[in-house]
């Protein structure tokens, strides 16, 4: 595993917009480096709305990585 990213709801507006971007930009450089480490994101479920851009490029370049996204019950 590469690195986890964690996006509190209190820093919401300032970290989610770039946590998904620089997680699948991660992966994408661990996949061209040739070491193809999982990277993993960890986000909260009203966060991932910012990023969802990010993750059509994540599935058009093949980027190997894991979304988790928490939910507040």
């Amino acid at each position: 595993l590469t690195v986890i990213f964690f996006a509190h709801s209190r820093y919401r507006a300032e970290i989610a917009s770039s946590l998904v971007p620089a997680s699948v930009e991660l992966a994408l450089a661990e996949q061209e480096s040739g070491r193809n480490r999982p990277v993993l994101c960890v986000i909260g479920g009203s966060s991932c709305q910012y990023s969802l851009q990010s993750v059509y490029t994540e599935v058009q370049r093949e980027a190997h990585l894991t979304h988790v996204v928490l939910q507040k019950e």
